[in-house]
Formats: C-alpha cells, structure tokens, sequence
C-alpha cells in the first residue's frame, strides 16, 4: 500500500472534477509549450485535456493507475516545468509540504477557506515559502469524480490557485 492509499482509506470522498474554466484559468500565466505534470488526473482529466489542447507536453499520473504523487522521484520530475492540478482536499498539508520539498513551480486548486489550518500556516511560516493566490472571479461548480453524471456541486467556498509563480507582489483577480 503507497502513502497515497493509506491516506485515502481514511478519509470520505473528495475528488471532484475540474471544469474547464478553471484549468483556463491558470493557463496564460504558463510559459508557452512547458512540461506539466497533473499528478492527481487521469488521461481525461480536463487539466490533461486542455493543456495538452494548448500545446503544452502533459504527464499525469494518478492513484488509480498505480502512480503515486508520493512517490515519484526527483529524477522522474527532472523535465517538469509545472506541477498543476487539484489534489483530494483531505491531503492538503501532505500535497503542499511534498511541493515544496520537489522544488518545483506548482499551483493547486484549493478552498480557500480551509487552505490555512494552522498546521499549513505553521509550515508555511517557520518554512519562509513564498506563495501567491491566484483568485477567480466566481466559485467554481465540481462533480463528484465517483459519479461524473452527477449534479454539479456549486460549493459555499471559494476555490483559488495556490502556487508559487504566479505574482511576487499582487493579489490577482
């Protein structure tokens, strides 16, 4: 069993699928024809589906198929401009920490609301890591990956790229 299943088993459902307007979104803060990886999506993931749409080279792996974002080594991220995607909400402090200990450009969509607990904000500060918020304009509508035909949830909370490139100095809306 990887880290990643340990994880899992113990938390209730929390994949949601990404629309497209929020993986365009982040789409004209990335360096035209980069190397993404989208470590939580599967070959139809809509991250996977419109970067490559946008000329950009796509890897993705996901538990599912038996990649382990816990696990990949440095060697394997060697080519990797970008690590982007929306990972299970339950892992967020393992997602965050494992991003900065890869050295990587990176942006995750997360709840804002729930982004710092204060073990993250501990982490972050203690850490000295730079972050920025990327901030769409409206909420973002998921559906639940377990049940794709199903109802859009429209959440009470706000979902936002948390990353480390996108501005240095700047709120973007």
């Amino acid at each position: 069993m990887t880290k990643l299943d340990g994880l899992l088993q113990k938390k209730v459902q929390d994949e949601y699928l990404t629309p497209d307007e929020m993986v365009d979104y982040i789409i004209p803060y990335l360096e035209p024809y980069s190397t993404i990886l989208c470590p939580f999506s599967k070959v139809d993931s809509r991250f996977v589906v419109r970067f490559s749409e946008e000329g950009f080279t796509v890897m993705y792996g996901h538990i599912d198929t038996g990649q382990d974002f816990f696990n990949w080594s440095p060697n394997e991220l060697a080519r990797v401009d970008y690590i982007i995607d929306n990972p299970p909400f339950s892992l967020k402090y393992e997602v965050i920490k494992r991003l900065y200990d890869l050295n990587k450009r990176f942006a995750m969509v997360f709840n804002i609301g729930g982004l710092f607990t204060q073990k993250i904000s501990n982490y972050l500060g203690e850490n000295q890591h730079f972050f920025s918020l990327l901030i769409p304009t409206k909420r973002t509508s998921f559906k639940d990956a377990t049940n794709p035909n199903s109802k859009v949830k429209n959440p009470l909370f706000l979902s936002v790229y948390f990353n480390n490139f996108v501005m240095e100095n700047e709120i973007v809306k």
